[in-house]
């Protein structure tokens, strides 16, 4: 049993604060002993603090918790707080409850109640005694309204300079009331009752004002001669008496309402005016020449139709927003005109319909395309052609609207080496989110860093690596990744940068077996952090998948994908299902003369299934939607390499449907396919007519029409 012998030891840490300091807080300090079984207590112990009215039953008007209170040689010591309303001139009881402080079982009551002694009073201001604030205690402008008792303000609070006094007393019969006194007393005059004529003697001087006067009741007889001065006029309708000469060499500019003249300076010979010349707000219409005239020198109004000389209204004189200015440009083929803005602006939109469009590019013979989007959301197409001495180059055309109907050609990279449509890749940095392009130049690679999002500016970095078929991503880091066909040694390798300017880096061997590497397709995994590699083995009698487990591949898994057919030598797609994560893989088989699709059953391809999608397929390009859907292209062998597209309901592609995109007379063996800003395919593809560069546009995310 634990014995309640507490000394009772509070008191408020209280202060006058001048005014601007912090008010004081209503938490003080309770001090006290605690025995158990007459022993001083020592030990941690949970104490809890109950306020009461009334020394039994009562009340409650708060309560306070100080959990693991150190209590030494029965001594403990606590802050308790129960709000500045607690303590209001009423007696107050304090109940305390312990409990050992690592038991969490109930409370054990000290008993009886402690009363609280009158210290805890001094933190609440208000409950003060009586006359104890004085004006020397109060801050200046800290009793409001609400804070004066009602009728308590009388004669001896008021300042009777500013606040009338109470009107008292009356006038005695026959007297009339002729003012009140600040204190209120009255002023009363003899009442003259009775008069039936008025003279200037019955009239006390100064007392007629003009309300007692019937309108125009002053003839000019009524008024002393002379007696009218500058007090007496209006000077706004009656000018006063002019006084004051200008001095020579200058003229009378204008005269005051108080008479006195303004002069300015004798600008004799001038011809012409200037806005300094001319008081502001004096000019009217007759007064505008040469329109010298600013916004301050006019006057409200003054400038009407007739005085506008013919075209010299033009967009920085008019209030766009309720004026429209002059319509500027015009759309874009292949779209239509929504609105018109204030700047003259047009606000364009693509037609809802399929467009086939050629790039306007002014080269000869083009034999590879690629399509990526830029960090604007913009078409890039980079090409290679051969100029009319055969020598091949590789371009960059900037697309500026989304089917890009227009753009710029905005550089020319000389380029030898293989062009048989895997000559070169290309890829954002997501980093820097400017165009990097891989190719080589007489067998060897370089690597095209573009410093600007145009590529005007750009530089060359020399692999110093023999290769051809370069395929290109990025890490998330931005680091380019390139995998290529050592064709000295018939290795799949990987050239990685260890920087984005690839001044550090290394190659490696990735897949040696045999004749391995040629036409690889290389993507990056964001949500592992590593690279996919899609590419022929075994002298293309195999399709491989290596699944990197490193940050440049220089580890993995090499894993078949088919070996049940020989694979075409022509460009393959290779895309990620955005849902899943899940390679999805579009190839030729030749041996069946069929295009299939390889989906890998989990994100390292560790189990793959194939199927066939549609006969006489080549050259495939692949790429999602909005919805998740594979956009497939590809070239349909004899019926004059005509470019077809498939459109797939899921990732699976096992329900789809078809369409013709160029038909006669077809189209090389490389080409793109991406979903341009707009959410649609975009197909670009070199055509076998006129070997010129053109893109079909579909209408929707499906290309249903």
């Amino acid at each position: 049993m634990i014995r309640n012998t507490l000394i009772f030891m509070a008191w408020v840490m209280a202060s006058f604060a001048a005014e601007g300091q912090t008010p004081l807080s209503s938490e003080f300090t309770y001090q006290g002993e605690l025995r158990s079984a007459g022993q001083p207590v020592n030990q941690t112990m949970d104490f809890e603090f109950e306020l009461y009215d009334a020394a039994q039953g009562g009340t409650l008007v708060g309560s306070y918790l100080a959990d693991d209170l150190p209590v030494n040689d029965g001594m403990f010591a606590t802050p308790l707080d129960f709000g500045l309303g607690a303590f209001i001139g009423d007696h107050m009881w304090l109940e305390i409850h312990v409990r050992p402080g690592n038991s969490t079982g109930g409370y054990q009551q000290l008993l009886p109640r402690q009363i609280i002694q009158s210290s805890p009073y001094a933190i609440h201001a208000q409950f003060v005694g009586v006359d104890a604030v004085g004006q020397a205690e109060l801050r200046d402008g800290s009793v409001s309204s609400a804070k004066v008792q009602a009728q308590a303000i009388g004669a001896s609070q008021a300042n009777l300079i500013e606040i009338q006094g109470r009107v008292t007393g009356t006038c005695p019969s026959n007297q009339y009331l002729t003012g009140i006194n600040q204190d209120g007393s009255v002023n009363c005059a003899a009442d003259q009752t009775g008069l039936t004529q008025v003279t200037g003697g019955d009239i006390v001087d100064g007392t007629v004002d003009t309300a007692d006067l019937a309108n125009f009741s002053i003839t000019a007889d009524k008024i002393q001669g002379g007696s009218i001065n500058n007090s007496h006029i209006n000077p706004s309708q009656i000018q006063n008496r002019i006084n004051g000469t200008c001095p020579v060499g200058q003229y009378l500019q204008s005269v005051n309402q108080d008479g006195s003249v303004a002069c300015a300076s004798d600008q004799a010979g001038l011809t012409t005016v200037t806005s300094a010349d001319i008081v502001d707000g004096t000019i009217q219409r007759a007064d505008l020449t040469n329109a010298i005239i600013n916004e301050d020198k006019l006057a409200d109004g003054a400038v009407s139709a007739n005085k506008i000389q013919a075209s010299a209204v033009g967009s920085n004189q008019i209030n766009s927003s309720q004026v429209q200015q002059r319509i500027n440009g015009q759309c874009a083929p292949g779209h239509h005109l929504r609105t018109i803005n204030q700047d003259g602006s047009l606000d364009c939109e693509l037609l809802p319909v399929s467009q086939l469009n050629s790039v306007d590019v002014t080269d000869n013979i083009f034999v590879a395309v690629q399509s990526v989007l830029n960090s604007n959301g913009l078409p890039i197409i980079i090409y290679a052609s051969y100029d009319m001495n055969g020598v091949p180059y590789l371009h960059l055309y900037q697309c500026h609207n989304a089917n890009c109907t227009a753009g710029v050609q905005n550089m020319d990279q000389w380029l030898i080496g293989s062009l048989a449509g895997v000559g070169f890749s290309a890829a954002i940095n997501p980093i820097s989110n400017k165009l990097n392009v891989v190719y080589n130049e007489n067998y060897t690679l370089k690597l095209l860093v573009c410093v600007t999002t145009d590529c005007t500016n750009h530089n060359v970095i020399d692999l110093n690596t023999d290769g051809s078929n370069p395929s290109l991503t990025h890490t998330s880091s931005g680091f380019p990744l390139i995998s290529y066909y050592d064709f000295d040694n018939d290795d799949l390798r990987v050239f990685a940068c260890f920087n984005s300017a690839c001044t550090a880096s290394n190659n490696y061997v990735v897949d040696s077996a045999g004749n391995t590497g040629n036409y690889s397709r290389i993507i990056w995994r964001a949500a592992s952090n590593r690279a996919l590699i899609l590419y022929n083995a075994d002298s293309n009698q195999i399709l491989k998948v290596r699944d990197c487990t490193s940050t440049y591949c220089n580890t993995g898994n090499n894993r078949i994908v088919d070996n049940s057919t020989f694979i075409g030598n022509f460009q393959k797609g290779l895309a990620l299902d955005p849902v899943t994560g899940r390679p999805v893989m579009i190839y030729q088989d030749l041996t069946n003369d069929v295009l299939k699709m390889a989906y890998c059953l989990d994100v390292v391809c560790a189990s793959i299934s194939t199927r066939d999608l549609v006969a006489s397929g080549q050259a495939a390009d692949l790429t999602f939607n909005q919805d998740n859907q594979p956009i497939i292209t590809f070239l349909k062998q004899g019926d004059i390499d005509a470019l077809h597209l498939i459109r797939c309901t899921e990732y699976r592609c096992n329900d789809f449907s078809s369409r013709v995109i160029n038909d006669f007379p077809g189209a090389r063996p490389t080409h793109s396919v991406i979903m341009n800003n707009e959410q649609k395919p975009l197909i670009t593809f070199v055509s076998r007519d006129d070997d010129r560069i053109k893109n079909f546009m579909c209408a929707d995310s499906v290309c249903s029409y």
